[in-house]
């Protein structure tokens, strides 16, 4: 009764204040931008979350053009790759729904309800060699990922923050038999309601997704990287070493100890 209370007075607080009921994470890093709102209803600062994903924005005609220079805005719109998105003028500029600005960006927008908070990823942005947009998958189905050519996903960016999320790191045409079963055995993780999985295609020497990796993930065999509920990654598996782990690793995740590993 008390903590329902305390959430009440909370959420009417942050209504009151113009604050967003959920706190927003782009990136895995906290939101600094203006806010308002909850839930899908939320509006931001458009520059600050332009900033905030690294989307170029241009002013024209009076309305904004994000990550894109083509169009014509009518004064005070808002059009993201081509889109139009609700907007709103403000005391501290130009708001945005943060949901279709995201959405419209191919980006990643999704609310976390164990946490109470929304996290956006970065997806596809401007240049040779850009970051693909990948979507959730459903609860209990692990996400194949294989990009483009010229994209590249940011492994960290797939994260989900308060679950455990394992990444096999893969290519295709193994031979090896072992290596074949791996691609499958993974899937033991999704007996834990709390786990993620996600199988991206590493790509292959020259490719975006290769170069973008860190040297020791730069190997044909596949590789398994286990991050904990707080986004830190816990533990690297490679090749053969990852049959044998998966069962111990299943129910043993909160032991993992840290582990470095950055990519680009």
């Amino acid at each position: 009764m008390m903590k329902n209370a305390f959430l009440a007075i909370t959420l009417a607080a942050a209504l009151c204040t113009g604050l967003p009921a959920e706190p927003i994470y782009v990136r895995n890093k906290p939101f600094k931008g203006p806010a308002s709102g909850s839930g899908a209803a939320i509006m931001v600062g458009l520059k600050e979350i332009a900033e905030a994903l690294e989307l170029p924005l241009v002013e024209k005609n009076g309305g904004f053009l994000v990550n894109s220079e083509e169009g014509e805005p009518q004064d005070g719109e808002v059009l993201v790759g081509g889109k139009p998105v609700a907007s709103a003028p403000g005391d501290a500029g130009i708001t945005v729904n943060l949901k279709e600005f995201v959405e419209a960006a191919g980006m990643v927008y999704r609310p976390n309800k164990s946490l109470g908070t929304i996290d956006i990823s970065k997806g596809a942005a401007s240049g040779t060699k850009t970051s693909a947009s990948v979507s959730p998958g459903a609860p209990g189905v692990a996400t194949v990922i294989k990009q483009p050519p010229g994209s590249y996903v940011n492994v960290r960016s797939l994260v989900v923050r308060g679950s455990f999320t394992v990444v096999l790191l893969y290519q295709d045409g193994y031979k090896d038999a072992g290596y074949k079963k791996i691609f499958t055995e993974v899937d033991g993780f999704l007996k834990r309601p709390d786990v993620a999985v996600y199988k991206v295609h590493k790509g292959y020497p020259g490719s975006a997704m290769w170069e973008s990796l860190p040297n020791v993930s730069r190997t044909g065999s596949p590789q398994m990287l286990i991050f904990d509920k707080s986004g830190a990654l816990k533990q690297i598996y490679n090749g053969h070493s990852i049959q044998g782990s998966i069962p111990r690793a299943v129910e043993g995740l909160e032991n993992l100890g840290a582990f470095p590993w950055a990519q680009k």
